[in-house]
């Protein structure tokens, strides 16, 4: 066996089973924040079903025709609330659209998922499963130095190390703009 083929075959079963572990949390961290990015679209899309957003004017159409139009901007939460102006009292829809007031009202966040605190939270959880697994490769090039399989060790020290820095980076930028 070449120095080369040493350095990235493990020798030991232990090996196998920390690098897999170290895959499992780099891939688990990256799965986290994909879902809870596509649940925080899907909530914000369910708050509108049936409306359309037309950015152009700044206002929502509801199915009806009827436009809600931009009533307050509240900067600090990141929020914009939009309201119908006349009463949904005598729609056909307002059951199913409007069963607790008398007028509809939609609020739309103004914040980005990554700006937002859910969106910070789970980068959050996302930087300390990278920051897991680059100290468990750190450790485990500290225990098997020289040993075969090292090379392999030192490619996902590498590679977690990176998405560390970039999702810590992320984190504070989307803290800058807020």
């Amino acid at each position: 066996m070449s120095m080369i083929d040493s350095l990235f075959s493990p020798a030991e079963v232990d090996q196998w089973i920390v690098l897999l572990y170290v895959v499992l949390v780099l891939v688990g961290a990256r799965i986290v924040e994909f879902v809870a990015k596509k649940h925080y679209e899907r909530a914000q899309n369910f708050a509108v079903h049936g409306f359309e957003y037309v950015a152009e004017e700044d206002h929502y159409r509801c199915p009806e025709g009827e436009h809600l139009n931009l009533v307050k901007r509240d900067h600090e939460k990141q929020l914009a609330v939009y309201q119908i102006k006349t009463s949904c009292e005598f729609c056909r829809l307002k059951e199913s659209c409007t069963p607790h007031s008398h007028a509809r009202q939609i609020t739309r966040s103004l914040a980005t998922w990554a700006e937002a605190e859910v969106g910070k939270f789970h980068r959050r959880i996302s930087a300390i499963m990278f920051l897991a697994a680059t100290l468990v490769c750190a450790v485990c090039l500290l225990l098997w130095a020289g040993k075969p399989g090292t090379g392999l060790f030192v490619i996902t020290l590498v590679v977690s190390a990176n998405f560390l820095i970039r999702e810590i980076r992320a984190f504070r930028e989307s803290q800058v703009s807020a």
